[in-house]
């Protein structure tokens, strides 16, 4: 009865589709082919052909956007199985077409009913109106979305963008019958870094005149009174960088780096060593309590270990043993954390090096030709 039921709410569909007012105008051409594709469409459906149905429903939506066509299509994807496009379909339908058949509006809300326990549900929450919300690759819609998104049951992909902004994805993993809210917080796309020169410049170096102090056979020295100060290029080879050099690891990181990373896998193979002894001092502390005689009496105690003889001293001393080994290894894996911690946080940015290689000083010594010891420098300083 309820399938004959279902095969008349299609073919009502079917016509009043096509008979109330579409939400864009169409051509009478365009709504009798409509009309033929879900007739069709409806036979289709009916002998079992439901891919085809559905192929028939969805020519006629792309002749007349009808939302009434999409009870249709809705009954063509439970048909193949694809529960969440049915959802889909059977609730543009309920939201868009409120003045459909009565019977086709039941049957609709009767699916819904049945299908929305199966499926999981995604509510994306986002500042950023106009945004693009994609999930596993698929447009959803702009920010703010109508209403949650119906997935199936398992791990998904959502990825919100706009333009001049950084793109923002989520993974999450929503079971059946569960709705959950992704919330995501779009920033601007930083401007470019503006590009910084390099190049070393020339160090000048001025030499100063030698001085004539009169004394015979320093014609040289008189000659050399008359020039002005000569100042002298000091051209480096390309690549050249003054000051010291950059200390760094072979690998280009700083060497905190590394020692976090060796105190967090100390830190972890404590924290395993700690577990494990707290796991055996539990099955110790377990044999010690339930050790019987065979009146099936208890034999130890806790208040005195030695009390009942037998298993209860060397129980309880290994017991003791394991949960010291637990105590310390949870300690040396706490300690492992904050002195990887403080590695991490002592290291000096990337951006560290390259500033002492851009503010250098450096200083050029020539001797000096006053007097017969000392020397004539030039400081240069490059930033």
């Amino acid at each position: 009865m309820r399938a004959r039921l279902g095969c008349v709410s299609l073919l009502v569909v079917a016509i009043a589709s096509l008979i109330a007012p579409p939400v864009r105008a169409q051509s009478d051409e365009a709504k009798k082919q409509a009309q033929a594709l879900q007739v069709e469409g409806v036979r289709l459906l009916q002998k079992g052909d439901n891919r085809a149905a559905l192929a028939k429903f969805n020519e006629a939506f792309a002749l007349v956007q009808s939302p009434k066509i999409m009870f249709n299509m809705g009954k063509a994807y439970r048909a193949l199985g694809n529960d969440v496009e049915a959802l889909r379909a059977f609730d543009t339908f309920l939201d868009e077409a409120p003045y459909a058949p009565k019977a086709s509006r039941a049957d609709a809300e009767h699916e819904v009913q049945a299908l929305r326990p199966k499926l999981s549900y995604i509510e994306v929450e986002t500042e950023d109106t106009g945004s693009t919300v994609r999930i596993d690759g698929r447009e959803m819609g702009k920010a703010p979305l109508v209403r949650p998104v119906v997935v199936a049951p398992g791990s998904h992909e959502v990825k919100v963008e706009k333009t001049g902004m950084v793109a923002e994805t989520r993974s999450v993993a929503p079971i059946a019958g569960q709705k959950l809210r992704v919330v995501v917080k779009l920033s601007p796309v930083p401007p470019p870094a503006p590009h910084k020169n390099l190049e070393t410049p020339p160090v000048v170096v001025t030499r100063p005149p030698p001085a004539n102090d009169g004394a015979p056979g320093r014609r040289g020295a008189a000659r050399d009174t008359d020039k002005p100060d000569v100042t002298e290029p000091i051209e480096h080879p390309p690549g050249h960088i003054d000051g010291p050099p950059v200390e760094a690891s072979p690998s280009g990181h700083p060497w905190q780096y590394t020692a976090a990373w060796v105190s967090a896998g100390i830190g972890a193979l404590a924290l395993a060593g700690g577990i494990t002894g707290q796991v055996l001092w539990s099955q110790k502390n377990a044999e010690f309590n339930t050790l019987k005689d065979s009146m099936d009496h208890f034999l130890c105690t806790t208040s005195d270990p030695t009390f009942g003889g037998g298993q209860c001293p060397g129980l309880h001393q290994a017991a003791d043993t394991r949960l010291t080994l637990a105590i310390a290894g949870y300690a040396t894996a706490g300690a492992a954390a904050i002195g990887a911690l403080v590695f991490y946080l002592t290291a000096p940015s990337s951006t560290e090096g390259h500033a002492s290689i851009r503010n250098s000083v450096s200083l050029a010594c020539l001797p000096a030709a006053s007097s017969s010891s000392g020397l004539s420098c030039a400081l240069s300083t490059r930033f």
